[in-house]
């Protein structure tokens, strides 16, 4: 470099040159004459009358009459320069590939990973107290199933452990990452709670010397898709250091082997949901409008949905406000009073829910509709409603059912994934299922039978 500096740069452009099976001229800095080699110089161009093992031609640095004249030389016998092409080619095959250099990094880091590993997963969780317990995970608001997870589950864990939480999604990617860094360089030993796959946290631990147990939680099936053959190459090989891998539910499981993801040895599956703090309920009814509670009052029966956001996966409605909308147009036709509370968590998606709103109008149900959003608990509703919906395209679990079961609400999910015990099923996206299935819950509320919900513990 001009500053005297060794030279560096990433190879991807000239692999690619090489793949091509062209001639390639370059010039004669450190790096790239590493990758073009053997080569001839430009100083031997002129007595280059057979090619043998060369892959290219190297001119000096920053000289343009050497390379003017280079190119003028391939052009005029280009028969004998294909040659060179063939043999780049040839070379980024057998040195240069993904699968080649993934395999490098793996031989490279081998020795060093097994001397970390000797340290980590050393201990058993059980046996610990009053160490640190890094909870990693979004807290509320806005309410979803994960966030209300770590929010409850930390409660928990501050009576145990020292609880150092981590908001994912409060914090900025710079932040985390000194925070992540900070951890793996702590030296006690401490357990890291993961929950979603994080490929730069898994990465970082990966440099820690230090005891340590790591706990990750999946908590749905919609991460992978986007991953390409190497990412998910590399998670099998993150994986492999995690001390206990936490589904919610064994569909999951099947989700992880079918995308070509090796599993650790240490799999639970273990629902998330935990029941409620009841002494928050007076709280949460108070902070409702009084809009709600009319709502309440003037309509039977009443059915609830509840979504996190407005979104559209595979182009499908996710959370069902399709179907729900559908149910309720057939519902009034039986039950006119009947009435529809939509909990939406997030509503910034504003056209969308205009939309939304568009075709309830249309339907003449705006009277029997009423969206309560603004980041609320929809626990207590649970108590005062018929019956609770979740008609999901996809699920991971779906902690509102098990709230709703808790309460003793009947309520009817879709198949999509294994759901608590004692809720109704219909099959997903079955419009006419879901409808049959509401009208046997409610009128045949009484006879339904609710069991014993499974809490999530230690």
């Amino acid at each position: 470099n001009d500053d005297g500096s060794r030279f560096f740069f990433f190879f991807t452009k000239l692999f690619e040159y090489m793949g091509v099976r062209k001639p390639i001229i370059a010039s004669d800095l450190e790096q790239i004459s590493e990758v073009i080699s053997p080569s001839i110089s430009f100083k031997d161009l002129e007595d280059a009358i057979q090619i043998k093992d060369e892959v290219g031609i190297l001119c000096s640095q920053g000289n343009a009459e050497e390379l003017s004249a280079a190119i003028l030389a391939v052009a005029k016998n280009l028969p004998i320069f294909e040659r060179l092409g063939t043999n780049a080619r040839a070379k980024a095959r057998r040195q240069y590939t993904w699968d080649i250099h993934v395999s490098q990094i793996i031989k490279g880091i081998k020795p060093f990973y097994k001397k970390v590993n000797k340290a980590p997963g050393a201990f058993n969780i059980g046996q610990f107290r009053n160490i640190r317990y890094y909870q990693v995970g979004p807290l509320p608001p806005p309410y979803g199933g994960v966030s209300i997870f770590v929010k409850r589950y930390s409660h928990r864990l501050a009576k145990r452990f020292l609880l150092q939480p981590i908001d994912t999604r409060r914090l900025t990617p710079q932040v985390l990452l000194s925070l992540f860094l900070s951890v793996v360089f702590y030296r006690k030993p401490f357990i890291l709670h993961l929950n979603s796959i994080n490929i730069m946290a898994l990465s970082l631990l990966k440099l820690r010397v230090f005891p340590y147990y790591l706990r990750l939680q999946d908590h749905s099936e919609r991460n992978l898709e986007s991953y390409g053959r190497l990412k998910r190459f590399y998670l099998s090989f993150l994986l492999k250091r995690v001390d206990e891998l936490v589904l919610v539910g064994p569909h999951i499981e099947k989700y992880y082997s079918t995308h070509g993801i090796r599993l650790p040895q240490k799999i639970r599956v273990r629902t998330p949901f935990i029941p409620p703090p009841l002494n928050e309920e007076n709280q949460i009814l108070s902070s409702y409008p009084e809009s709600l509670m009319q709502f309440l009052e003037n309509h039977q029966p009443v059915v609830i949905m509840n979504a996190y956001k407005i979104i559209f996966y595979n182009g499908v409605d996710l959370y069902g406000f399709d179907q729900s909308i559908d149910l309720l147009y057939r519902l009034k036709e039986l039950y006119p009073k009947v009435g529809m509370i939509f909990a939406l968590a997030d509503d910034s998606d504003k056209d969308e829910l205009k939309r939304i709103l568009r075709h309830i109008h249309e339907l003449n149900l705006t009277e029997n509709s009423y969206f309560l959003t603004n980041q609320k608990q929809i626990w207590p509703l649970f108590k005062r409603v018929d019956l609770m919906i979740r008609p999901t395209a996809q699920d991971g679990y779906g902690i509102s059912v098990a709230e709703a079961i808790h309460f003793g609400c009947p309520t009817l999910a879709s198949n999509t994934c294994v759901r608590s015990k004692g809720t109704i099923l219909f099959k997903t996206r079955d419009t006419d299922d879901l409808y049959e299935k509401a009208l046997l819950c409610l009128n045949q509320r009484q006879k339904l039978k609710f069991g014993n919900l499974k809490f999530y513990e230690e």
